[in-house]
């Protein structure tokens, strides 16, 4: 899975949930959304939790609120994602992935002159600066 998110153009993120909270993710090139690590615990009502609770997991993606799992600048209450959960039993840990099916994380600005779409290549890209104290 990790290969295959490295190698796609889909709006795709894997995360390993473990003991009720997200352990780490990984997330394809085209995946411009944030992943919501402040809490860490995964939501209630996703496949990732029932899996975690012990059920079985689904055949094909489940839509769910898209709130639950990312945060960005089109994301609302209505808006949904597609996921997909997996358990690894003997681990005790969910592989969940998440689907952006709508490139919610391409966003575009209304506006923009150019009316261009700002993918992550488009942005301009500044160095890291540090504050730079006289005294020392």
């Amino acid at each position: 899975m990790i290969r295959y998110l490295d190698l796609t153009d889909e709006s795709c993120a894997l995360l390993v949930c473990e003991k009720g909270k997200i352990a780490w993710f990984r997330k394809s090139k085209n995946f411009n959304l944030y992943i919501n690590m402040e809490s860490r615990y995964v939501a209630t009502y996703t496949p990732a939790f029932n899996a975690l609770q012990g059920a079985l997991p689904s055949d094909a993606f489940k839509s769910v609120k898209t709130d639950k799992w990312v945060t960005g600048k089109q994301i609302n209450k209505y808006s949904e994602i597609l996921e997909w959960a997996l358990p690894m039993n003997p681990y005790g840990q969910v592989l969940t992935l998440l689907f952006d099916e709508d490139d919610r994380g391409d966003y575009e600005e209304g506006n923009d002159d150019e009316g261009w779409n700002k993918k992550d290549e488009d942005w301009p890209w500044e160095p890291p600066t540090f504050h730079k104290s006289k005294r020392k």
